[in-house]
């Protein structure tokens, strides 16, 4: 099971913490109850404050939640050193 101590994830956290970036990690519960529209709320609750000019990333289903929430911001512009 992947989670925020896997190999992978830390080599990337600490990448970006090296190049300037503020990472801010967020866990989420996966459950064969839950629908994707749960996922993404459940995400949008544990990050602090939207910014227009964050970077989210995620994996597999974590990449479609990153998506989801950021077509919802109003607009784009060009982004700041700060990881969600």
């Amino acid at each position: 099971m992947e989670n925020l101590l896997t190999q992978n994830y830390r080599e990337i956290i600490k990448f970006a913490r090296e190049n300037k970036f503020t990472v801010i990690s967020v866990n989420i519960v996966w459950d064969m109850d839950k629908t994707m529209i749960d996922y993404v709320k459940e995400v949008e609750k544990q990050i602090p404050s939207k910014n227009q000019n964050d970077i989210l990333l995620g994996f597999s289903f974590g990449a479609y939640i990153a998506y989801i929430i950021s077509v919802s911001y109003t607009h784009l512009t060009l982004p700041t050193k700060r990881i969600v």
